[in-house]
């Protein structure tokens, strides 16, 4: 399996295991500025000390003000919105909304970059958003909370804002590094977050299970897969790389069986056969063109 493809899915599996590790980390009654505070923070020190081992040079000028705001902005908003739609909608249904992102990825690939879309790239693509939709649907189905328009509004900005973030990385990376973008990025979040957490005097996790919850969610759903991901979108480009990342639900569906003993639905078994057919063909398209990475993962 070629790297790039590889550092994605891995990122998928890995952002898979975040709903599992949230719950444990919320076990005290965390806000969400102080679990995404922490969440970044952590990850940021340890990517920080990484940079430092690895010695290579960080980026400057128009290239570090971009990456900063893909933390500062895009990830802070992306997950503010995410969360924030949480209180107006059901999980399922947001995560539905989300996983808009890999078509507007596409969309915007074509008008922005003038990126080709081929029948593979566009069937692949149909494929995945499929299978990620029969995935998540029943927990959609099973959750009675109401659905408000603050919700489904928020969801789609969401995805539109993550879609950007996808395209924004894919310019800056190359030119950053991916462990120098990654390092830029979570540390530009956390400031945001810890910064807005602190200032509502918000309380820290008290307990041994919320602090698990809490490293698990910064060295797992965090540290590895932005790194990962940033790696490899840099190698195979931001449409591919957004159809990959559909592995990330049926990640979380097989993780729920083994970690929590839930139920595999043969709507969801369907659908995770759709999900990776699709990313099998997105795999097995055209490269996207080589962009050197001076400091690869």
């Amino acid at each position: 399996m070629p790297v790039g493809i590889a550092l994605v899915v891995l990122a998928a599996v890995c952002f898979g295991f975040m709903p599992y590790f949230s719950r444990l980390a919320r076990h005290d009654g965390l806000s969400v500025e102080m679990l995404l505070g922490l969440r970044f923070g952590l990850a940021a020190v340890t990517l920080l000390a990484l940079a430092l081992w690895r010695g290579g040079p960080m980026p400057r000028g128009r290239v570090l003000l971009g990456v900063i705001a893909l933390g500062a902005v895009g990830y802070v908003l992306e997950a503010w919105t995410f969360f924030t739609a949480l209180d107006y909608a059901p999980g399922g249904v947001v995560s539905l909304l989300l996983y808009l992102y890999p078509a507007l990825v596409t969309v915007l690939a074509r008008l922005l970059r003038n990126e080709r879309l081929t029948r593979r790239r566009v069937a692949a693509l149909a494929l995945a958003l499929a299978g990620a939709t029969l995935i998540i649907a029943p927990g959609a189905r099973a959750d009675d909370a109401a659905i408000r328009w603050q919700g489904l509004t928020l969801g789609v900005a969401c995805a539109a804002v993550y879609a950007l973030y996808i395209l924004g990385a894919s310019e800056l990376v190359p030119r950053a590094g991916a462990v120098q973008a990654a390092t830029i990025v979570v540390t530009s979040a956390a400031a945001v977050f810890l910064g807005v957490a602190l200032a509502k005097a918000d309380p820290w996790p008290t307990t041994a299970r919320a602090w698990t919850g809490v490293g698990s969610l910064a060295l797992v759903c965090t540290l590895v897969p932005i790194t990962a991901f940033l790696g490899g979108l840099a190698r195979v480009g931001p449409v591919r790389a957004s159809t990959l990342s559909t592995i990330e639900p049926l990640a979380t569906v097989l993780a729920g069986v083994v970690l929590m003993g839930e139920s595999l639905s043969w709507t969801q078994a369907a659908g995770g056969g759709l999900v990776l057919l699709g990313a099998a063909m997105a795999a097995r398209g055209a490269p996207a063109p080589p962009r050197p990475d001076p400091n690869e993962p």
